[in-house]
């Protein structure tokens, strides 16, 4: 099959794992990692404990100083949450990786793929344990910007 007719095709719970819009987010991730691993290019900075809130944000950049991945993670009393953000190399938001999780041993885990304009091409949901009232719109604490979210003063304050 041409290349052109494969992208066109939907995404389907039975092709996702394996259709080619979703390989070459997969691509990027693995892009990253490799430039993660290296170590250079790492900032990181720490909010204090605040109301039911305790913040980490890092932020890693290539060599041209584009945003590659940003991970902020959180949590207070009774649960956690990470947002673990991927960027292609034109500095677009491609895949976010959710985790949440609960003292009563509840999880939460999502992976959203995203095309190139910032649509969200796949969600990839699994969560177990006896539940926990998630955060309804995982999207609203998406970080499109990156490097203005990392420089953004304290929440808390």
């Amino acid at each position: 099959m041409p290349l052109g007719i494969a992208l066109t095709k939907p995404i389907t719970p039975s092709n996702w794992r394996n259709h080619p819009q979703i390989v070459e987010i997969r691509a990027v991730y693995q892009q990253v990692l490799a430039l993660v691993q290296t170590g250079r290019r790492y900032k990181a900075k720490t909010f204090a404990y605040c109301p039911s809130l305790d913040l980490v944000c890092r932020l890693y950049t290539d060599g041209r100083g584009v945003a590659r991945r940003y991970a902020v993670s959180g949590g207070g009393e009774d649960s956690s949450y990470s947002f673990d953000h991927i960027y292609d190399s034109q500095g677009r938001l491609r895949f976010v990786l959710v985790i949440g999780s609960a003292v009563d041993k509840s999880f939460l885990e999502l992976r959203y793929y995203l095309g190139v304009d910032g649509t969200v091409l796949w969600v990839d949901r699994r969560q177990g344990g006896p539940g926990y009232t998630w955060i309804v719109n995982p999207l609203a604490f998406f970080a499109r910007q990156p490097q203005q979210a990392f420089a953004a003063p304290d929440p808390c304050k």
